[in-house]
């Protein structure tokens, strides 16, 4: 009994250890989208996965949880993201599985707290530094646009990817406590985001994602007045679950069709703000190969001088399709597929319909594989609840 305790005892500080080097990882990889010149020290960036990694390997030794097969699994992930690393020269799908990989058994929903916590915070501070002066508030003026800010961070669409990810947080934190006053606030910086920063894709899916949750929330409380145990209904789940896949296939479809004389396409490429046209070109060029290759991005962000050439891949599916090659890439989306498959079995239908809205704003915006964004990848092998009804029968409802 006495060794149990002290195995308990060990692996709930080696849990804290790696909550608190999660958060550093957030903070650092934050502090980076932003406009403070900060000297790190020598080797930080290498150090931190090293610690990370020793934390995950002492975790796995004193939980004795892991079983074979999936010992097997983590190596044979890790040597593939590993070859393909050392070829294209990208490391962020790297950190992102040395992530998954320590969150196992970890309360998925105590990483999302971390995770809207510091990041809350350093955009509060972000915002109030570039307010005050004391960092750029990177302004654009743009010919047919109203003016555009960034409030502290590299580009004003970056800005408004982070309040998109912070706000699902915040609806998955809340879970079904969510009331509609906080739906309608949410609502409110969608517009906050369009008036001032003019991030027009950002702006629909903020405010997509409060009605989604209202419409969510209406047919939950719904259920509960008649007894019944609520559930998303078996075609709409299939949905949710493949969107990942679905979305990857519209979006590379429709970026590979591209032509500026298909009046059809080019008007949703007009309103997709070039990012077919833009995905279209670096698909020419480079093409797509197995391991993927380093492609040089030449946006506007970090600065209001306009650039010779632009060329920057926004939509994720095609950012991963050429930067990372069809084998990672591939692989992130059945990752993402598995996720949502697990928030179905477990009922967990805020987290699933989080995954699926995401999904949809992966097709116009870059940010899929940064934790610094979007730290749902911890669903894969964090814990989640299992929802379940205690003191009486419910019936079965859906929607």
């Amino acid at each position: 009994m006495f060794d149990m305790m002290k195995r308990k005892n060990a692996e709930d500080i080696l849990e804290i250890l790696y909550l608190l080097a999660f958060a550093v990882y957030i903070g650092f990889f934050f502090l980076g989208t932003t406009m403070f010149q900060i000297e790190w020290p020598n080797f930080f960036y290498t150090d931190l996965r090293t610690v990370i990694a020793a934390l995950i390997l002492v975790r796995a030794a004193y939980s004795k949880q892991y079983k074979i097969w999936e010992v097997a699994v983590i190596l044979g992930l890790y040597i593939l993201f590993s070859m393909a690393s050392s070829r294209n020269g990208y490391e962020e799908y790297m950190y992102l599985l040395i992530l998954i990989i320590g969150a196992r058994g970890i309360s998925f929903k105590k990483l999302i707290k971390v995770y809207a916590a510091v990041t809350a915070v350093l955009l509060i501070i972000t915002i109030a530094a570039a307010l005050s002066g004391y960092i750029e508030n990177l302004t654009y003026y743009q010919e047919g646009r109203r003016t555009r800010y960034a409030f502290g961070i590299n580009y004003p669409t970056d800005f408004s990817a982070i309040l998109f990810y912070l706000i699902l947080a915040w609806f998955y934190i809340r879970g079904k406590k969510l009331k509609y006053i906080e739906l309608g606030i949410a609502g409110l910086l969608g517009i906050f985001v369009y008036w001032f920063c003019d991030a027009r894709m950002n702006t629909i899916c903020i405010i997509g994602a409060s009605l989604v949750f209202a419409v969510h929330k209406f047919f939950s409380k719904k259920a509960e007045k008649k007894q019944k145990e609520y559930r998303i209904c078996k075609p709409i789940s299939m949905l949710l679950i493949l969107s990942g896949i679905l979305c990857s296939l519209v979006m590379t479809g429709l970026t590979m069709l591209y032509s500026p004389n298909n009046p059809i396409i080019a008007f949703i490429d007009n309103a997709l703000s070039s990012r077919l046209r833009l995905g279209h070109k670096g698909i020419d060029i480079y093409g797509f190969t197995l391991w993927g290759q380093n492609i040089p991005m030449i946006g506007l962000g970090s600065t209001t001088k306009d650039v010779d050439f632009y060329f920057f891949l926004d939509s994720s599916y095609i950012y991963n399709l050429l930067q990372f090659g069809l084998l990672i890439a591939v692989l992130l989306l059945a990752a993402w597929t598995m996720i949502s498959g697990k928030a179905y079995i477990k009922k967990e239908w805020e987290l699933l319909l989080i995954l699926a809205i995401i999904a949809v704003q992966c097709m116009v915006e870059h940010h899929m594989v940064s934790v610094a964004f979007n730290p749902f990848w911890m669903a894969l092998l964090g814990e989640l609840s299992v929802e379940t009804t205690k003191g009486k029968k419910v019936k079965r409802g859906s929607i």
